[in-house]
């Protein structure tokens, strides 16, 4: 029997469980032992010195190319990693960049914004102002007399209600027969005309 794998041999046979040992099994009864007995003081000295000299392991070819490949593979996917964390970090400044632009570009925004309202607010002012300087241009030639374009209008015709100067109203009352120079209906009489 093999004492490592428990498997019983014949007399001379060879075990390939056992490393090549041989043992001899033991056909005497009277040997209350369960242990089989050697009987070759060659087995001895083998089995003595298999237990000094460390067992060398032999690595085949093809272990060897797969080991070599793993490590290989070890190493690129070191770099890789390595590579990646780079990768990593310059995607994270960029990050950062695009944070600050977008911020100065808001802060950018924010300053436009405040001078295109300071400036509407201007433009409304000065339109403004150009209303009312048109609106006095519109009354001041509205009081110009509509005959003469020098004088201010300051008489009314009556009945028809037409406004001239008091000196064209008094020079169209004498020498147009007595009608009104803008309707030539007639004219019944002349009355000062006061604005406030």
């Amino acid at each position: 029997m093999c004492p490592s794998h428990g498997i019983e041999i014949s007399l001379y046979l060879r075990s390939p469980s056992c490393s090549g040992l041989l043992a001899i099994q033991s056909n005497d009864t009277n040997d209350t032992n369960d242990t089989p007995r050697m009987r070759t003081p060659f087995l001895e000295e083998v089995r003595d010195n298999t237990q000094l000299v460390p067992r060398k392991h032999k690595v085949s070819p093809s272990v060897q190319n797969e080991t070599n490949a793993l490590n290989d593979c070890k190493k690129y996917l070191d770099n890789l990693s390595q590579k990646i964390s780079d990768s990593e970090k310059k995607i994270a400044d960029s990050r950062n960049v695009i944070v600050d632009s977008v911020k100065v570009f808001a802060d950018l925004k924010k300053k436009r914004d405040i001078e295109v309202g300071k400036k509407e607010k201007e433009k409304e002012k000065h339109e403004k102002l150009l209303r009312k300087l048109r609106g006095l241009k519109i009354k001041d030639s509205s009081r110009k007399c509509t005959i003469c374009m020098d004088r201010e209008k300051n008489a009314v015709i009556l009945p028809c209600g037409h406004t001239t100067c008091m000196e064209c109203a008094t020079e169209v009352y004498l020498e147009s027969n007595q009608r009104c120079p803008i309707c030539r209906a007639d004219i019944e009489d002349m009355n000062p005309l006061y604005f406030d």
